[in-house]
């Protein structure tokens, strides 16, 4: 019985040395995560302090699809850009940096988010949405007037699956747009789909989640024209 009693607590004893380490480890990739934001976050404050964008400068928010486009400056011209893209972000993380992006200037905001917030299964698209909306009050705030474009979640063929679940936030997305004064919406997935129906493969990496040049040049046009206005 006491080897029985022994055994038992030898195996708590190591349960619990692995679950404290398994936290550790978690707590220390978070860290990690925050503090590769933070110094991010830092330069990007540092740079807007010595070189302020001017109102005129369409300021760029989102995820990697931002952060990977390295052609963003030449293929949006005449539009100057500040491009402030951070890899692996939701509308959640945009949200919790809301702050820094209010202290830009620019009137004009382009914001790329969803596709990691549709693979989380706890956010639907009803969530998204209030985030989104909750964005558009920060960034107008105080009496400030900004127009925001959103644009719409890509589909990719890797992530096909959540198709279904990102067209029906950008259907939400669409509507709120159309009811909402200063509010756009850039669908952009008609030029990346083929004849099936499907994701074109020639416009993505060979990760099959991030778009190359050659889908680059076909979304810049679909910004530029939203960012001009009615025709």
């Amino acid at each position: 019985m006491k080897k029985l009693a022994l055994c038992v607590i030898s195996i708590v004893l190591a349960h619990g040395a692995f679950a404290a380490e398994t936290a550790q480890t978690v707590q220390t990739v978070q860290t990690v995560r925050v503090d590769r934001n933070a110094a991010r976050f830092a330069a990007w404050d540092a740079e807007e302090a010595s070189n302020p964008a001017p109102a005129e400068t369409v300021l760029f928010v989102g995820s990697s699809t931002f952060t990977f486009w390295d052609s963003v400056h030449s293929l949006m011209a005449p539009y100057a850009v500040r491009n402030r893209g951070f890899g692996g972000s939701t509308m959640d993380s945009v949200l919790a940096h809301t702050n820094h992006f209010m202290r830009y200037r620019c009137t004009r905001v382009v914001v790329y988010e969803g596709e990691n917030d549709m693979r989380r299964t706890n956010n639907t698209p009803s969530s998204f949405l209030a985030q989104c909306r909750e964005f558009v009050a920060a960034m107008n705030a105080g009496g400030m007037q900004r127009d925001i474009y959103f644009m719409s979640i890509k589909t990719c063929p890797s992530r096909w699956n959540l198709f279904e679940k990102q067209s029906a936030a950008n259907e939400l997305l669409r509507i709120y747009a159309e009811r909402t004064p200063r509010v756009h919406f850039c669908d952009i997935n008609p030029v990346l789909l083929n004849d099936d129906y499907v994701p074109e493969p020639s416009l993505y990496k060979k990760d099959d989640v991030h778009l190359n040049e050659k889908g680059y040049a076909l979304i810049a046009p679909i910004i530029k024209r939203a960012l001009s206005g009615p025709e």
